[in-house]
């Protein structure tokens, strides 16, 4: 099974009764899922950040001894 995309989403009929049933507009259950992206993208690229940088300092630690 795969994920929607978001215009899958925002367009299945499901999401869309619930959505309706919630009070919710499509337009910002769209920029909500799109903040998401974007946080999940930016704390993705933050960790990867960081594993880089330890892995560079221990690279510099081994030759450092």
């Amino acid at each position: 099974m795969e994920d929607l995309t978001l215009t899958e989403a925002v367009t299945d009929p499901l999401i869309r009764v619930m959505l309706e049933a919630d009070g919710i507009d499509t337009s910002s259950f769209a920029t909500s899922l799109e903040n998401a992206k974007r946080r999940f993208i930016d704390q993705g690229i933050e960790r990867l950040r960081q594993e880089r940088a330890e892995h560079f300092y221990r690279w510099m630690d081994d030759r450092l001894q």
